[in-house]
């Protein structure tokens, strides 16, 4: 593509609600603005929803035509990500179609072509490093996973890993400690447990004293195995992981992992590619060093806690005798600090305030020692974090500190110490708070409003109707462009198409480029290209085993399942209407599918509508089916297809979303909004509003009205 700015293509078919595939994004991204380089993202996603039925690796092959220096100057390839799609030999065949044109391979190595791959040596060295010098664990089991081994090098070269430093340390193997997966499954996983302490006879703490595994999704899961049976961890057994996924942060209690980097990780392959434009000699293979995390579930503090009592605490402290405080003054300070925390949290056990006051005067006193941390993470974190909670502690921390800090004021060095821990804690609060916050942005997925929107689209008419809709839905979710191009089926896949509809934020309003022809081979009409530097998202369109064109969007928010769900919803749409405008051109009347009229006439908007009728009565499929004229079977179906959920949730998250209006009005008390939505009794309707929100009715009423 010939420009005074070079364009670099990134490909690849990954699974973009993981966070390692949007940190690469990222990196990409940043490197580019960087560099004043245009962007274009070849990112079909993997699998969202069961109404993409068709082939993923035949469809994703047809992007391939369109990674010419007609479109590109270069191409970044997550040539791994392909491997869940396509037997591995085929990867590289494949990329040999990519001529004329530099090319970077990320996550595999490929003959003749310089590669980007994980450290995953240095990765498990410092997790195995970590385990056996800092906490003198000898007895770690290793999960691993055979499938990934299949198609790429990372969990064969972690096992290698692990192995060797065993050996190095002279520490015995032991086939015993090591379980391979067939995959990653979460059946899989939950019967690791069965096998090591089952079928192996394998004990906690006694047997096994740490498991290090190759991802964070798999350790995630065996946390939560490991507390179904009653086992601590890290008292019992330390959880390690690898990846620095969002299941780590959000595991309870954080793991402890290696980072990958996935942001240095694009950075580097855009650098990569501009060397090779300015023909510059690039290595062939370049090994990505990781990053070791230290969080909770290896038994240590997160380094950004710890180091605030290692860096501040004075170097002398006189110790302080066990009765230098009398009976009565200690009983006066824990009236007033329980009188404190009920203020927030009325349930609070008064035994557990005792607690936290002695660990908290022990730490004053013990320069090592960190029991009042300890004491925290006990009741205030014993369940998934909630921001309600961590507000509760954050005030209780500040009304503790009012209580105690005068009651040392003679002591300057024990008042500092009491400000340290008390800074301590804060730090804990507030990276709790910032995991919450990155774990919510994660869930992007807002099923309700896509289901709405999918709803629109079914309504359209014609091409022009769904120009005006597919603009307002842009401007909704904050993307600035998109051009709409559908193919010439006719003539073949790649003999050029046409502009249905377009959209540019920035734009001249008067300019419309619908209708406008796109040349063979092309991806867009020059002029069609923003002026200023671009990051654009190509996204094939595909429905009922048809290739129908593709989206270019232009990006704004870095949420790449926005697109790739916007793709999803408007397929059915472009579809529809280009069947209706070539039928009318052929003068050949519609037919329905197989006879099925009522369920080829079902649309999102009638499953919405008929759930909203009955948003005041249980759930009862059969009677929507019928009210709808279709049979039970198509009606779960359609629901899947259309909105990507089952009626049960759709019809959950109508509920719930007018039961959140109803509670900010005050209007009506639980009880009655629970009979107004057609549950059983309140305590029901409380749990399934608990499961949705994080929290019970009454706290959500508090906190959003207090």
């Amino acid at each position: 593509m010939k420009d005074n700015r070079p364009t670099i293509g990134f490909l690849t078919i990954a699974n973009f609600r993981s966070s390692l595939a949007q940190e690469l994004v990222a990196g990409i991204n940043s490197a580019a603005k960087e560099f004043d380089v245009n962007i274009i993202n070849f990112c079909n996603g993997y699998r969202y929803s069961l109404g993409d039925s068709f082939s993923y690796a035949s469809y994703f092959k047809r992007i391939f035509p369109y990674l010419t220096s007609k479109n590109i100057d270069g191409v970044i390839s997550w040539a791994s990500s392909m491997a869940h799609i396509m037997p591995f030999e085929e990867i590289p065949k494949i990329h040999t179609s990519i001529t004329g044109i530099p090319i970077v391979c990320l996550g595999m190595e490929l003959e003749y072509t310089p590669s980007i791959v994980i450290d995953n040596e240095m990765g498990m060295r410092h997790l195995m490093q970590h385990l056996t010098v800092t906490h003198g664990f000898t007895k770690i089991v290793f999960i691993g996973d055979r499938k990934g081994s299949r198609f790429n090098y990372c969990n064969t070269e972690r096992y290698d890993a692990y192995r060797a430093f065993l050996s190095e340390r002279r520490i015995p193997f032991r086939d015993d400690y090591v379980i391979i997966l067939d995959k990653i499954d979460i059946n899989q996983i939950n019967k690791v447990a069965d096998t090591l302490f089952g079928t192996r006879k394998l004990r906690p703490k006694i047997d096994i004293e740490a498991i290090v595994t190759v991802s964070d999704i798999v350790s995630n899961r065996i946390v939560e195995v490991l507390k179904a049976r009653k086992i601590r961890v890290p008292e019992d057994i330390a959880v390690v992981g690898f990846n620095n996924t969002f299941e780590g942060i959000r595991s309870d209690p954080p793991l402890t992992t290696v980072d990958p980097l996935y942001y240095r990780y694009g950075y580097t392959a855009v650098q990569m590619i501009l060397d090779q434009l300015d023909r510059k000699k690039v290595p062939h293979v370049t090994r990505m060093p990781v990053e070791f995390l230290i969080r909770q579930s290896c038994g240590c503090y997160e380094d950004s806690i710890a180091r605030v009592s290692e860096e501040n605490c004075p170097k002398k402290i006189s110790v302080e005798g066990k009765n230098t405080r009398t009976h009565a003054a200690r009983k006066v300070m824990l009236e007033a600090l329980a009188q404190i925390i009920r203020k927030y949290d009325p349930d609070f056990n008064p035994y557990h305030v005792e607690d936290l006051y002695d660990s908290l005067m022990k730490d004053i006193t013990h320069k090592n020692s960190r029991s009042f941390i300890t004491a925290l993470k006990k009741y205030f974190f014993n369940n998934k974090y909630h921001l309600e909670i961590l507000h509760t502690l954050d005030n209780v921390i500040s009304e503790m500190r009012k209580q105690v800090l005068p009651a040392l004021s003679s002591k300057k060095d024990r008042a500092r110490m009491a400000e340290d821990i008390f800074h301590q804690a804060r730090v804990m609060i507030n990276l709790s708070t910032n995991y919450i916050t990155m774990i919510r942005m994660h869930y992007t997925y807002q099923l309700g409003r896509i289901a709405f929107m999918a709803a629109d689209y079914n309504a359209v008419n014609n091409f022009g109707e769904f120009d005006t809709l597919f603009r307002s839905h842009l401007m909704e979710v904050d993307i600035p462009g998109a051009i709409v191009v559908v193919i010439n089926n006719e003539t073949g896949l790649y003999s050029g198409g046409r502009i249905v509809s377009s959209y540019q934020r920035k734009a001249n309003p008067a300019w419309n480029p619908c209708d406008m022809e796109v040349l063979p081979g092309c991806i867009l009409p020059k002029k069609c290209y923003p002026r200023e530097r671009f990051s654009l998202m190509f996204q094939t369109c595909n429905y009922r085993e048809e290739h129908l064109g593709y989206i270019v969007f232009e990006m704004g928010p870095m949420d790449i399942i926005l697109y790739d769900t916007m793709r999803m919803i408007t397929a059915p749409s472009v579809w529809r209407l280009l069947r209706t405008d070539n039928l009318q051109a052929k003068t050949i009347p519609l037919k329905p599918k197989n006879g099925k009229s009522a369920a080829t006439r079902l649309v999102s908007r009638d499953i919405m509508e008929c759930l909203a009728r009955h948003i005041d009565e249980p759930t009862r499929i059969p009677k929507f089916a019928a009210e709808l004229g279709v049979s039970v079977t198509t009606l779960i179906r359609r629901s899947k297809s259309l909105a990507g959920s089952s009626i049960q949730k759709l019809h959950e998250k109508l509920k719930m979303e007018r039961a959140l209006s109803l509670l900010e009005n005050r209007e009506y008390s639980i009880a009655e909004i629970s009979e107004k939505l057609g549950y059983a009794n309140q305590f029901y309707f409380s749990a399934v509003f608990k499961r949705y929100t994080g929290m019970p009715p009454l706290k959500w009423m508090k906190i959003r009205n207090p």
